[in-house]
């Protein structure tokens, strides 16, 4: 059974989907025209079939509807027809795992050629070490093929990742120095507040690497992947810029995305290296205020300052792909085809 909602006005985006304080799902869609037909309709794929899909209410002109999550084990996705138009696909961007903060769904992005990312395909996290029986449970209904750890050899032996299902898992240590422990051992005089805009810097150097996990996300078909570091943060985040980047989304969406991990800074702050480590602890407590709030903090400006970097070196991102990585034309384009709807 369907049920009539309440109009409300919304100011922002076009469609919205947040967890409310009390564990409800709040959808939100605004049209400029009034008095248009609405039917809401949720579906465990987000892929829109009708024949599947649970109609779950009905009204008229711009409005919001807030229900209870109809799958809490597992990913909804939620279809707005508004008149004749069929909107976007829109799903939870933040995965409610107990015990893995800052777990994203980085779909649903304007993308290249007037098409979207995907959503249920790329999905980036802080460690798994934590991972409740619950977390693993719901983990595995996403269908991960592919789990990418961007630690280092020293972190994942310190606090290894659990077993999800029948995965393929592969360390990559993209950046030594992010590890937490490595990063504990430089002197107080080290740390700056620049410390991670010239760590975004470095990282756009790190061409070889960068390609292969690209090759080896290119090597998945499309399926869907998983890939962390330790808070989700610095490493995944500028590896989670290529990929957007390479899949034609815009820099100022990729930067609000990478700053989404603010939500979660006093808990990874707590929580970094599987319960706290303890050397990177230590050596916060000695930091002055705002050396400390600069390295728990996901600023805008410390990827913006990779950006930079790419058009320094290269003139844009489509050289950086071809000249920098050493990638083809044709890559990308599969790439697209495998992300993009």
């Amino acid at each position: 059974m369907t049920r009539k909602i309440e109009t409300a006005g919304l100011q922002g985006e076009r469609v919205r989907l947040e967890r409310t304080e009390v564990g409800e799902l709040r959808l939100s869609w605004l049209r400029e025209e009034a008095n248009l037909p609405v039917q809401i309709y949720w579906s465990s794929q987000p892929q829109f079939e009708e024949r599947e899909a649970k109609l779950i209410a009905e009204t008229l002109g711009p409005s919001a509807c807030a229900f209870p999550d109809p799958q809490p084990e597992g990913r909804s996705y939620y279809h707005i027809r508004l008149g004749d138009e069929l909107l976007p696909p829109v799903a939870e961007r933040i995965v409610p795992l107990q015990r893995v903060p800052n777990f994203r769904d980085m779909g649903g992005y304007a993308a290249a050629e007037g098409r979207r990312v995907q959503w249920g395909k790329l999905y980036r996290s802080a460690e798994l070490a934590r991972m409740t029986e619950w977390d693993r449970q719901y983990a595995r209904s996403l269908g991960i093929v592919w789990i990418c750890d961007l630690r280092t050899p020293g972190e994942v032996r310190r606090y290894p990742s659990p077993r999800i299902s029948g995965e393929l898992n592969e360390n990559l240590s993209f950046m030594a120095s992010a590890d937490p422990g490595e990063m504990a051992s430089v002197s107080a005089d080290g740390m700056t507040i620049n410390m991670l805009a010239d760590a975004n810097r470095m990282m756009v150097g790190n061409t070889e690497l960068a390609a292969l996990f690209l090759r080896r996300l290119l090597d998945q078909g499309g399926a869907p992947v998983l890939f962390h570091c330790a808070a989700g943060k610095d490493r995944t985040g500028f590896v989670g810029s290529l990929i957007l980047q390479a899949l034609g989304v815009d820099r100022k969406d990729i930067l609000s995305d990478y700053a989404l991990t603010n939500r979660f800074a006093e808990r990874l702050n707590g929580e970094v290296g599987g319960g706290g480590d303890p050397a990177w602890a230590e050596a916060m407590k000695h930091l002055p205020e705002e050396v400390r709030s600069a390295l728990i903090e996901a600023r805008p400006a410390y990827l913006q300052a990779a950006f930079d970097e790419i058009d320094r070196k290269y003139g844009g991102f489509e050289t950086y792909w071809t000249i920098g990585l050493g990638l083809s034309l044709e890559e990308l384009r599969r790439l697209r085809d495998f992300y993009l709807q």
